[in-house]
């Protein structure tokens, strides 16, 4: 029966997984037909359509999913353009593109050259580093090209050039060029020290953006700012908790207006939270950031459209669950906190739940499902090797150890872009019922060492490789997948 259930969670995350890949998406959301562009967009259910004709187009991009998005984009514009009935003899024209992706990634497609748009590769375990600061201000040559091509070729605001941008999770760290006055290694070591006592995303990119030449739309600004200004269509695949445009990714292509508190007050507020102080040039840095908030542009030439979301991904899950036999109890796709506390939290409400006689006559076992993103504070060791997601299962694995559960339970823990913290890992499938593989108690005392220094990865590792989920770089990034079962049977 372990078998069996753990074959089942695996394949309830690889089709949760599976329907959020950035090709998938693509082709749901976008389609070009009669030289315009077609979009869906999540965040508000409205279509958009852009007009293609007479237009040259740039492509950039930065994120863990971007890509197999822009590969599945230049398929659709390769298969229009050679399809000689719809075109009219008229063609989408692709001048060139850059995107930024993380090292590792890499795709065969032809259609790459073919359109000149080039990838590069940087951001090692997703912190910013010379590369993506390279292939950054590469990006701000190419759009500066761009207006500069308007200018010389005369174009009329009918038909201003116009930018494809795709953004996804990772795109942080992968859009990365520091404010004058700052160093890449003073924003490193500031973002290290924030992981490190626990800030979660949205914290995270509050400060980024205030350290940045690029986020919190200043991107957007250098397109459609005048002179020569360009239309943008940013296409975003969200990794955080709720959707908001402005922090995915850090918000380089949205900009921010109307806010009744001030960016810098928000970062801050946020160092000060973390007790963490911070020299002359950051502080100055952070407080310049609320003149950005003056900048004009104008606001018909920037789209933002969420394509790709943890809603999609954990629908998915619940159907597969449902199909093969499980009752779902679903728990939205907000999960956050510390990460043990938050698995001691899923342990309880599974063992506490009263199992009725329907339930054993009607499924196979109880299925708890969630989507979000929990972090781990790292303030009081340094030695840990892990993630998020494996430190959830060890808390899991620790807390059934010491309580007796009401029968055998499951717990799948694994993030969506398939590399849990700097691990080769996506995540675990824990389990309860330890006590009783350890007469001698050494996994008792192992435990709770490995659970104290963050050090998840190498308890798995060493006494239950078996239980990793490993998928490789999966191409995408959503959050995470949380999924508890209570086998019945």
């Amino acid at each position: 029966m372990c078998s069996t259930v753990r074959t089942d969670l695996r394949l309830i995350y690889d089709r949760a997984v599976n329907a959020v890949k950035p090709d998938v998406l693509i082709k749901s959301f976008i389609q070009i037909d009669e030289m315009k562009l077609f979009v869906k967009n999540l965040s508000t259910n409205l279509d958009k359509q852009f007009d293609l004709n007479n237009r040259d187009i740039y492509i950039l991009g930065a994120g863990k999913a971007v890509l197999k998005m822009c590969e599945e984009l230049l398929s659709q514009v390769d298969s229009y353009n050679n399809n000689n009935k719809t075109t009219n003899g008229k063609k989408v024209v692709i001048k060139r593109g850059l995107l930024s992706v993380p090292i590792g990634s890499q795709s065969d497609s032809p259609l790459f050259d073919k359109y000149n748009v080039r990838y590069q590769t940087g951001a090692l375990n997703n912190m910013p580093d010379r590369s993506s600061e390279r292939t950054t201000q590469q990006i701000i040559d190419l759009i500066r090209s761009a207006k500069s091509d308007m200018r010389n070729t005369g174009t009329n605001n009918n038909t201003k050039s116009l930018i494809l941008s795709f953004i996804s999770g990772g795109g942080s760290a992968l859009l990365s060029l520091p404010k004058q006055g700052v160093s890449l290694n003073d924003k490193y070591d500031l973002i290290k020290k924030l992981v490190k006592c626990g800030a979660n995303i949205q914290q995270l990119n509050t400060v980024r953006r205030c350290l940045s030449q690029v986020k919190c739309g200043k991107l957007a600004h250098l397109v459609t700012s005048e002179p020569n200004s360009m239309e943008m269509v940013c296409f975003i695949i969200s990794d955080i908790i709720g959707d908001p445009i402005e922090l995915i990714a850090s918000g380089s292509t949205v900009v921010l207006t109307g806010d009744s508190e001030k960016t810098s007050t928000k970062a801050l507020k946020i160092l000060n939270e973390f007790h963490l102080k911070i020299n002359d040039n950051l502080r100055d840095a952070i407080l310049s950031e609320d003149n950005y908030l003056q900048m004009s542009y104008d606001w018909n030439l920037l789209h933002n459209l969420i394509v790709g979301n943890n809603t999609i991904a954990v629908n998915v899950a619940k159907q597969t669950a449902k199909q093969l036999g499980y009752k779902v109890i679903d728990l939205g796709n907000e999960i956050n906190g510390e990460a043990k506390v938050i698995s001691d939290k899923w342990f309880e409400m599974a063992n506490n739940y009263q199992i009725s006689d329907d339930d054993r006559r009607d499924y196979k076992g109880i299925c708890w499902l969630a989507g979000g993103e929990t972090t781990v504070n790292m303030t009081e060791s340094n030695s840990g090797l892990g993630g998020r997601c494996q430190e959830m299962g060890l808390a899991f694995a620790n807390r059934s150890y010491k309580c007796d559960s009401g029968g055998k339970m499951y717990f799948l823990c694994a993030g969506t872009d398939g590399q849990d913290g700097p691990t080769d890992v996506a995540g675990v499938i824990a389990e309860s019922g330890l006590k009783s593989m350890d007469p001698s108690g050494q996994l008792a005392k192992q435990l709770d060492i490995d659970l104290k220094n963050h050090n998840s990865y190498e308890f798995f590792n060493k006494f239950f490789s078996n239980w990793f989920i490993k998928t490789g770089i999966s191409g995408t990034n959503v959050m995470d997948i949380y999924c508890l079962i209570k086998n019945l049977r």
